[in-house]
């Protein structure tokens, strides 16, 4: 029941983020035919692209760090035996969730400290606290799956 539910929020959150990443494309198109066409600019594009880019990739960590899908490189491990190949994936899955729970800690921190203020985002006038929310919100999600992740991984002993 709870993967089940998992794999639906994961679901509908990847959804989002490629709607977001979407919508930083149509931004730039927006904006580069603008340009070439009618010498014409639409205002705060870099910044709409930068806040949809960034929440398309804030979006997909959950899903990421739950299917343990993380950028790595092959390196050495053709070269290793099975119990060092497992032992490395251990230290190295530990290391990626704690990283991630100390990112979702200090970005709590901060929500905790900024929440009900005043404080708007520069580029954009977004409300800081609210900001602040989405990506703490996003890192608590990320967490769970990070644990969902180095839980299947330690099952599977690879």
């Amino acid at each position: 029941m709870i993967a089940t539910m998992w794999s639906r929020l994961t679901t509908a959150l990847l959804l989002l983020a490629a709607l977001a990443i979407g919508m930083a494309a149509c931004v730039t198109i927006v904006d580069v035919v603008g340009r070439f066409a009618f010498n014409w600019t639409l205002q705060g594009a870099i910044e709409m692209s930068t806040l949809f880019i960034a929440l398309g990739v804030v979006l997909s960590m959950p899903l990421v760090f739950s299917a343990n899908e993380n950028v790595s490189a092959e390196l050495i491990r053709g070269f290793l035996s099975k119990p060092l190949v497992v032992a490395m994936n251990a230290l190295s899955g530990a290391a990626s969730l704690g990283f991630i729970a100390l990112l979702t800690f200090i970005e709590w921190r901060e929500l905790s400290r900024s929440w009900g203020g005043f404080r708007t985002m520069p580029d954009t006038g977004f409300p800081y606290d609210k900001a602040l929310l989405v990506v703490t919100a996003a890192f608590v999600l990320t967490t769970v799956g990070a644990l969902f992740g180095f839980h299947a991984m330690m099952k599977k002993g690879k």
